[in-house]
């Protein structure tokens, strides 16, 4: 065997096995310097094999930076890259590195092979254990090529037409008041604050712990997505609800400075801090099945038991229309809605204070009060 070469197994729908031999790895055609047929792996070749890696890999010296999918991922990080949210840069940069690696010397038209979907599809599929890890890279490989199609350095993309393993639906899982009471006991006050904060207004982890007292109005609350790079603002009114969180929170702090969700320091929740403690309260209070985000889910919900219109709901949670129709069948469940309008319709005078029904959302100010109350003394 040949150092530097790579031994490609393909078995025949015949029962045979085709061998395939390259000069280096991810090369393509470029790069293929013998095949054959034959049952057992290949240890000897015919001597002109040699000859024919060395020109190869000749050839492969001679060919410019810009001939191969390394310059399209350069030219990806230098300009499209940085227009995604930190979170996803933080997500995808391992991807790029695992990609480059992988593909980055193999030249543009190698990529624009049809066999390269198979090659693709073979690295995604090596990582079935891990679905969402083998579907991040399969979302980032997608990406580069996209780009380069755009840059008219690529024809097509051989990730596009690979399915996703990862299949998620999470529009039967939302924060009722009995969920909510049952964490409440696992928090301080400070983290709960940041927890109804996120119920009644729908916006992402990181949007609560960054979200300042400046953005309150006499009217609504407001905020530039983070994970729109601030292109997308959130409004919401200020129900009585909302209202009575933020005077909560201003008698609980002393505070309306700065960040609402502050630490027992006094000082802002960093996002990752942030999340984490909110999972350990998670899984000591048994809700390990939901997340922070799905109270983006519920809000939603929400917002469609109160009839709000797609441009309304879009307005709110600073989404496009476009993706109201998508998120509504990810993160609402029309059997959710039903029985909890039907809950409301039942409570229409407010009488199920404190009452921890399964079928209802917070709903009440005197319920935001017994939730602080179930909290733990301390303040984290």
């Amino acid at each position: 065997m040949f150092k530097g070469a790579h031994l490609v197994k393909k078995p025949l729908a015949s029962g045979k096995t085709k061998w395939y031999l390259y000069a280096y790895r991810g090369g393509g055609r470029d790069a293929l310097v013998w095949q054959g047929i034959q049952r057992d792996k290949p240890t000897s070749f015919p001597a002109h094999v040699g000859v024919l890696i060395e020109e190869a890999r000749a050839r492969q010296k001679t060919h410019t930076v810009k001939t191969i999918f390394l310059a399209v991922i350069q030219e990806y990080r230098a300009s499209q890259y940085k227009n995604l949210a930190p979170s996803t840069q933080k997500l995808w940069s391992p991807w790029i590195d695992v990609i480059a690696r992988k593909w980055g010397r193999a030249l543009l038209r190698t990529i624009d092979e049809p066999e390269m979907i198979g090659r693709v599809s073979k690295f995604h599929e090596s990582m079935r254990d891990t679905p969402r890890k083998a579907d991040t890279m399969l979302q980032v490989m997608s990406a580069l090529c996209e780009f380069g199609i755009t840059q008219r350095r690529l024809r097509f993309n051989p990730a596009a037409s690979i399915k996703p393993m990862w299949r998620s639906s999470r529009a039967d899982l939302i924060w009722t008041y009995a969920d909510l009471c049952q964490f409440a006991q696992h928090v301080g006050r400070n983290m709960m604050c940041g927890q109804l904060y996120g119920a009644l207004t729908g916006w992402r982890a990181s949007d609560v712990v960054a979200a300042q007292w400046t953005d309150v109005t006499s009217l609504h609350v407001f905020r530039a997505t983070g994970k729109s790079r601030g292109d997308r603002h959130s409004i919401i009114k200020r129900t009585p609800l909302l209202n009575h969180l933020l005077s909560r929170v201003a008698e609980m702090t002393g505070d309306t400075t700065g960040a609402i969700v502050k630490s027992s320091k006094g000082r802002g929740f960093s996002a990752n801090s942030f999340k984490t403690n909110m999972g350990i309260a998670r899984k000591k209070a048994g809700l390990s099945h939901l997340r922070f985000h799905d109270l983006r889910g519920t809000f939603a919900t929400r917002l469609m038991i109160d009839e709000k219109t797609d441009s309304e709901i879009a307005e709110m949670l600073g989404w496009s229309e476009k993706q109201v129709r998508v998120i509504r069948v990810k993160y609402v469940d029309i059997q959710n809605v039903v029985r909890l309008r039907e809950a409301a319709a039942a409570n229409v005078n407010g009488t199920e204070t404190v009452n921890q029904s399964v079928n209802q959302l917070l709903d009440t100010p005197k319920q935001i009060d017994y939730l602080f109350d179930l909290t733990k003394k301390k303040r984290v």
